[in-house]
């Protein structure tokens, strides 16, 4: 009765021996795992960061282009209206240098 005793003891601590490495086993594939998880999610978030910091640079290229575009469209409006005024003056020169012809005659 004793050794029956004995043996169910050790069957048990046998038995709980097996549950806990298999626990441990189990556990340290889940950290394995979980590191692989996370090393993957830093290499994503990597490359997201790569590819916002490319779109940012897109974006101050495409800005610095507009903003050139813009100054060279005010610039072209103020070399428009220069010649507008130009034109004026010379016409109005024309109009009184043929009065002036007309008087002559």
């Amino acid at each position: 009765e004793s050794e029956d005793r004995v043996r169910a003891v050790q069957a048990t601590s046998q038995s709980a021996q097996n549950a806990l490495s298999a626990e441990q086993t189990e556990h340290g594939a889940t950290r394995v795992k979980l590191k692989e998880q996370t090393a993957r999610a830093e290499k994503v978030a990597a490359q997201l960061k790569e590819s916002e910091d490319r779109v940012r640079a897109v974006q101050a290229t495409s800005q610095s282009a507009q903003n050139a575009l813009s100054a060279e469209q005010t610039e072209h409006g103020a070399t428009r209206v220069k010649l507008k005024e130009q034109t004026a003056r010379a016409e109005k020169v024309a109009a009184q240098l043929k009065e002036s012809e007309d008087r002559v005659r």
